[in-house]
């Protein structure tokens, strides 16, 4: 798969920020991406937008794509014979594949489809900034500074912990609507 942008751009930020941030503002890019690739990683799928993958699986009965949302089931060849894809079935929503006595040789089937939502969606958006804000917040891992009027503490994750690009206890359950896999 080819590489994906950011979930939002540094306009975005500006915007959120009402200003605090501005567009401009060294790393941003790059902050964003790591968010981006953070929320991803967790996941265990792109999310958005719509792509093109090719998996290779087999070696099992039951194949589940990692994905949340297939759009369409691109080709599909199990053990060198190319099937027609219209026979087949699947879940859009689990990634799960019907219709086939599938192949037990590693990396016997391969599967090309395309998935993922059209759009970001605006709650996985606001997340992306709000874990790049944080990352931004700290970006030398300065917890706290004290002097004798006064003191500021910096963005922490964690009790003594500075910011970073990390997924909060909060954040993670918020993305499990859109995380692959049986997760209890």
């Amino acid at each position: 798969m080819a590489e994906l942008d950011s979930f939002a751009k540094p306009e975005d930020m500006e915007e959120r920020t009402e200003g605090a941030i501005p567009a401009t503002r060294p790393f941003l890019d790059t902050a964003l991406a790591a968010a981006s690739r953070a929320i991803r990683d967790y996941c265990g799928w792109h999310i958005a937008p719509v792509a093109e993958q090719v998996q290779y699986v087999g070696g099992r009965d039951a194949v589940f794509l990692p994905t949340r949302r297939i759009a369409a089931l691109v080709s599909v060849v199990n053990d060198g014979t190319t099937l027609d894809t219209g026979a087949l079935d699947f879940d859009e929503d689990t990634g799960q594949v019907f219709g086939h006595r599938w192949s037990t040789r590693r990396r016997g089937l391969v599967i090309t489809y395309r998935h993922g939502l059209d759009e970001v969606p605006s709650f996985i958006q606001d997340l992306t900034l709000q874990i790049a804000a944080r990352a931004l917040g700290s970006p030398l891992g300065v917890i706290r500074e004290q002097s004798l009027a006064s003191s500021i503490t910096w963005t922490a994750t964690a009790a003594g912990v500075a910011g970073g690009t990390v997924l909060m206890q909060h954040e993670q359950e918020a993305l499990a609507a859109y995380r692959v896999g049986w997760h209890l």
